[in-house]
């Protein structure tokens, strides 16, 4: 079991140095300050190990993030029926995640007695309870990514723009993979893209504006963008949303006077189903 825990210790702590920001980790110290440790069942297996919490939010809410741990292949998955999981990993998920290295850890390095402590910079730690989810600077740029499926593809265009304080400048200026590689602080919210985009120029030998994401890259491009703030439909100002959980496919019989028909539809735990039939649907990533 010392040898298991020592894989799981390094996998959850290489999932929250690269997919949970430093504020949603600050939000987490807090909430098991505040809180204490919350109600936990840990499934221990050869391969996976599988966890979940209870954490009591306010008007007697109870959330319930489950963490699957892949110790074959060194990946977490994570799901919480909490609001704010649907723009990312979310303070349950993360408090949950540094419960596991406290509980499985039987000595405690300094660093890990050092990341328990909570963080006392404000702009870190009390952000997140004023919003969902960190709104984007006055000041600052940042990327435009605009989604284009085809038939059996997904093309991809890059733009950057000034947030105003009274949204998002209408200057937007194109920029190229080549660009973004160079300029890795431009990736503030993506630390990964810069390597995503050297990815996929190689494999193109193509670093331009707009570009074609091979397929074998989808789910990693995806994985990387998936936190920032603007992703669009085409040319239009149509959100696009990335989701980091499964989403289930389901057929719903419907009989009418022309016989047996199917309505397919798309949802996923906690949510309900919604139709997806007649409309123009492009799946990518796994």
């Amino acid at each position: 079991m010392t040898h298991a825990n020592d894989s799981v210790q390094h996998i959850l702590r290489g999932y929250l140095n690269d997919s949970v920001p430093e504020h949603i980790q600050s939000a987490a110290q807090y909430l098991l300050a505040e809180e204490g440790a919350p109600k936990i069942s840990i499934h221990p297996g050869e391969e996976t190990w599988e966890v979940e919490a209870h954490f009591q939010g306010e008007d007697f809410q109870s959330y319930t993030p489950e963490i699957s741990i892949n110790l074959e292949y060194g990946m977490v998955h994570a799901y919480c029926n909490c609001p704010d999981s649907f723009s990312g990993v979310c303070a349950h998920i993360a408090a949950t995640a540094l419960h596991i290295l406290k509980s499985t850890s039987s000595t405690g390095t300094e660093e890990e007695k050092e990341s328990s402590t909570v963080k006392s910079q404000w702009k870190q730690t009390f952000r997140s309870f004023f919003a969902t989810h960190l709104e984007p600077e006055p000041g600052e740029h940042y990327i435009i990514y605009r989604f284009h499926p085809e038939p059996d593809r997904l093309q991809m265009e890059f733009f950057r723009a000034r947030q105003n304080k009274s949204g998002l400048s209408t200057v937007q200026n194109p920029v190229t993979l080549e660009q973004i590689i160079r300029n890795p602080d431009w990736c503030e919210m993506a630390p990964e893209l810069p390597k995503v985009a050297e990815q996929i120029g190689q494999y193109l030998d193509y670093y331009g504006h707009r570009v074609e994401i091979p397929a074998g890259l989808m789910t990693w491009f995806f994985w990387a963008i998936r936190n920032e703030y603007y992703l669009f439909w085409e040319d239009t100002e149509q959100p696009v949303t990335i989701e980091s959980t499964p989403m289930r496919l389901q057929l719903r019989p419907e009989f009418s006077e022309e016989g047996l028909t199917f309505d397919v539809m798309l949802g996923r735990e906690g949510k309900v189903p919604f139709s997806i039939a007649r409309q123009p649907i492009s799946i990518f990533g796994k």
